[in-house]
């Protein structure tokens, strides 16, 4: 049985973790405080509740729904999902899990420990288990993987303090995680293991060089990158993607320059580069081009809106295709707006589409990359193919709303496969606003626009179950109320989608 992992390792930031005054957030809502054990602190115990920390029931008659369980409100946001091949009834989801607490002074103070949320009942049922990385102030991004035998991964970024984090991976037995291992603070690198994650290859640079890129440490290196995904297809074959900028702001928070998209085959054994990197295409993404407007903290957002853009989406192989040789790729950017877009959100007007690409010989050449034609904004995909090769992807969208300003999620379903045209249903039965009325990261630019939120993650989730998919988004239409006011939350969401 194929039992090899290969994590891509990179940095980047996880998220804030301390105190928030009641002043600069004054909308919100703690978690209630678990009772603190004589000389621990208060994030010690967060770190450390007990395992399994409670289960929530899907509500009846609901087909999109929250998952988190502890009690009070707290913070979601980047959703990560993953089935179980041997058992399609086990899902196991994950989120950037903010745990609030309120001094007696009135401050807030924020910790960030993300947990695993699982059900094996198809999702009727949602348990959440702690996911403990000793040594470690804050965990996020999460990411999680089965093996061909049923064993779950998880993968997150962990802060230690240190000026970039460390990717962590822990292997779960029967839920309780650990030990964990340290796979690499930075730069991009792939290592394997074949031994459940106990142990693993040394760290390769897979991001190698190619005539398009524009290098730092070399000409033509392609090593001003992010947006890393793998893939493994039924064959074994093993497809890394990223993309790569010719200018990065000077923090390295986002590209000024617009992107180009690679692909690169890695060795299954070690990890090591085997081919490529290959071109995939062009993204429309760059501050420099005015392709999208730039928010207050410096990073391309949306029309009417201050939220940041993370422009990565992610590859997945066709699971039918018995070459091994058959993957597509998903991003969004602005190809389709009029340019060059004001710099001024208040001003602008977007039209972000998501955007795809196949390859039919493991990654050597690309189609054309192509939009998925609808009306206002569509960000930050995710894809995976069903079990008939069906490819599926999972987006924000604001096709919904004629202003531009309140999103759904949206799957889209090939209408055959491999023809790259698609359907849409709507997994939400409520939308979201983010220009206005938030209760976190919210900053008021335009009066006309009061609290609009800075941030509502970067990425969202999907999975194949048989022929449907289960997916998990940001969803902001639950009010968290704190200290006389109340606003709009930020809540992890599922759904099955046929």
């Amino acid at each position: 049985m194929r039992r090899g992992l290969t994590v891509l390792a990179f940095a980047t930031v996880v998220a804030s973790i301390g105190s928030l005054t009641a002043t600069a957030s004054p909308v919100g809502g703690p978690k209630a405080t678990p009772a603190v054990a004589p000389g621990v602190g208060a994030a010690a115990t967060y770190k450390n509740p007990p395992n399994p920390i409670c289960s929530i029931p899907r509500p009846e008659g609901a087909t999109d729904y929250p998952i988190d369980c502890e009690a009070g409100v707290g913070i979601h946001n980047e959703e990560a999902l993953a089935v179980d091949p041997t058992d399609p009834a086990h899902w196991v989801a994950s989120a950037n899990d903010y745990q609030l607490k309120v001094s007696n002074g009135g401050q807030v103070a924020a910790y960030v420990f993300s947990r695993a949320k699982v059900t094996f009942d198809a999702g009727a049922t949602w348990t959440t288990h702690p996911v403990p990385f000793k040594g470690y102030t804050g965990t996020g991004d999460p990411s999680i993987a089965f093996d061909d035998v049923g064993n779950v991964y998880f993968a997150t970024l962990g802060n230690a303090g240190s000026n970039l984090p460390d990717v962590l991976v822990a292997h779960s037995t029967e839920y309780v995680f650990g030990p964990h291992v340290i796979i690499r603070s930075a730069p991009m690198v792939a290592q394997a293991s074949h031994d459940g994650g106990a142990t693993w290859t040394a760290p390769a640079n897979i991001s190698g060089s190619d005539p398009t890129c524009v290098g730092l440490t070399s000409a033509n290196a392609c090593d001003q990158t992010w947006g890393n995904a793998i893939a493994v297809s039924p064959s074994g074959e093993v497809l890394a993607t990223f993309y790569d900028t010719y200018e990065y702001t000077p923090d390295g928070a986002t590209n000024l320059g617009r992107t180009k998209h690679y692909s690169v085959m890695l060795d299954p054994t070690t990890g090591r580069l085997a081919d490529g990197p290959n071109l995939i295409g062009q993204a429309y993404d760059g501050i420099n081009e005015g392709d999208f407007p730039v928010s207050v903290d410096g990073r391309q957002t949306l029309q009417d809106s201050e939220f940041r853009l993370l422009m990565q989406g992610n590859i997945t192989a066709d699971p039918t295709d018995t070459s091994g040789n058959h993957f597509a790729v998903v991003w969004f950017d602005d190809r389709n707006a009029s340019a060059p877009v004001p710099a001024d959100p208040y001003a602008a007007v977007t039209n972000s589409d998501v955007i795809v690409s196949q390859t039919w010989d493991g990654g050597a050449t690309w189609s054309s990359p192509a939009a998925i034609a609808l009306p206002n904004d569509q960000f930050m995909p995710w894809a995976a193919y069903d079990s008939g090769g069906f490819l599926r992807v999972g987006f924000f969208d604001r096709s919904f709303d004629a202003a531009n300003h309140e999103y759904g999620y949206t799957v889209a379903t090939e209408t055959s496969p491999g023809s790259l045209s698609f359907t849409q249903a709507e997994a939400t039965s409520v939308l979201s606003d983010p220009t206005q009325g938030n209760a976190w990261f919210a900053v008021t630019v335009d009066p006309g626009f009061p609290r609009a939120t800075r941030f509502i993650g970067d990425y969202s989730g999907i999975a194949a179950v048989g022929g449907d998919v289960v997916v998990s988004w940001t969803d902001l239409r639950d009010q968290a109320c704190l200290l006389g006011g109340c606003a709009a939350g930020q809540g992890q969401y599922v759904a099955r989608m046929p």
